[in-house]
């Protein structure tokens, strides 16, 4: 379910910083969109990395830190 998450928002935040490019800028279009994919790109790196950290930590037992399951 988290993957599907991570997908959404990513495509959200490429849309959204294509319209914004688009309004603030000239820019040709797939310069615009060459942008707005890297930031997405990088959005879904982050996100990804977050929710595994969550679900490391939520794996490990009460007491223990997540830090010594790795």
């Amino acid at each position: 379910m988290r993957q599907y998450v991570v997908v959404a928002c990513s495509a959200v935040v490429a849309l959204a910083v294509n319209i914004v490019i688009d309004l603030s800028t000239d820019m040709p279009m797939l310069l615009r969109w060459a942008v707005a994919i890297g930031v997405a790109m990088v959005v879904t790196v982050v996100l990804s990395r977050w929710t595994a950290a969550r679900t490391q930590g939520a794996s490990a037992a009460p007491g223990e830190s997540p830090e010594s399951l790795r």
